[in-house]
């Protein structure tokens, strides 16, 4: 469910995030990563934040994360909830993290406050709807 247009109250967030999901921060091999990119190729979604892909005979191809081309023998930094590091979504490689931290905030809570700042500082509360997904046949 989405956010209105218009005022957001607190309720608007417990509706769009009704679960108790904690942030964590996983340190994730490039082979975890690129399994996750596969996922979302597959899946046709893009559950992925700050990258962009192309997706070729459905797996995912010329990857970018924060604009730099994917190196799968590097280690990569994933903010993520609970839920989905524990596998839920079928997101089963998350589980294969190299490292774990627990950032002890919830997820409804991070969105709480980012909003907060934001209509404390009087910017608008916006979706990015950059396109990060190129389906090529």
């Amino acid at each position: 469910m989405p956010l209105p247009e218009g005022e957001i109250t607190t309720g608007n967030v417990f509706e769009l995030m009704p679960f108790e999901n904690e942030l964590l921060v996983l340190t994730l091999k490039g082979e975890t990563v690129q399994q996750l990119f596969d996922y979302a190729a597959e899946r046709k979604n893009a559950p992925i934040g700050n990258a962009a892909y192309a997706v070729v005979a459905g797996k995912a191809k010329d990857i970018k994360i924060a604009g730099k081309p994917f190196d799968p023998r590097q280690t990569y930094t994933l903010v993520t909830s609970n839920y989905l590091a524990g596998g839920g979504d079928d997101l089963n490689m998350l589980k294969d993290a190299i490292k774990t931290e627990m950032v002890g905030l919830l997820l409804r809570d991070a969105i709480l406050m980012q909003i907060r700042q934001f209509t404390a500082a009087e910017k608008p509360i916006t979706a990015d709807t950059a396109k990060r997904v190129t389906i090529l046949p």
